[in-house]
């Protein structure tokens, strides 16, 4: 983890925690939680000042610790999964690394919602130019469920039902059993 963070055997405290949040903001995290967590993990002192201590019960403390370090990895995967669809142009997951992206911002405190929105319209619209209709399925769901959260009941609709409507097999798959439950949501 030290290594990671990129600390160096005479890193100041200073220097340990500015390289700590450095690299904690790429994430969207909340770094008030973050930190804390993190420097408690690593055995590194905080200033009272800067960051309250912890009020958390060891068990939640720990699954917090375990929430943020996944959300770090993941980050790390979508990132990755981009970059090598960019640098090999093996479009076909394209969408789904999209998607994925949106999925992980809205579990992100903090993290505004246009954001993850804008992922979705992004897989929405390479899945659509690949015609992929599998993946479109997951990235209208996705759009649609957000939408649902905000109030844009009809309009999350408008938007998933042509496209569940397409299908004229696999109705007992995951993704359109997920997809016919969500249309009965939004009525």
């Amino acid at each position: 983890m030290q290594r990671a963070l990129r600390w160096q055997p005479d890193d100041t405290l200073h220097e340990k925690l500015r390289k700590l949040e450095t690299i904690l903001s790429q994430y969207s995290l909340t770094l008030t939680e973050a930190v804390p967590l993190l420097a408690s993990l690593v055995s590194l002192s905080l200033p009272d000042d800067r960051y309250p201590p912890l009020t958390f019960t060891p068990q939640r403390q720990r699954h917090k610790t375990l929430g943020t370090l996944l959300a770090i990895l993941l980050a790390e995967a979508l990132a990755e999964a981009h970059t090598l669809v960019e640098q090999h142009e093996e479009r076909l997951w394209e969408a789904e690394v999209h998607r994925l992206r949106g999925v992980l911002l809205l579990r992100q405190t903090g993290t505004p919602q246009e954001k993850a929105e804008a992922c979705f319209l992004q897989a929405l619209d390479v899945a659509r130019r690949q015609q992929a209709k599998s993946l479109e399925l997951r990235a209208a769901m996705s759009l649609a469920r957000l939408w649902q959260q905000r109030g844009k009941r009809a309009e999350a609709r408008e938007l998933l039902a042509p496209v569940y409507g397409w299908f004229t097999e696999g109705f007992d798959t995951a993704d359109l059993q997920e997809a016919k439950a969500l249309l009965t949501e939004l009525g």
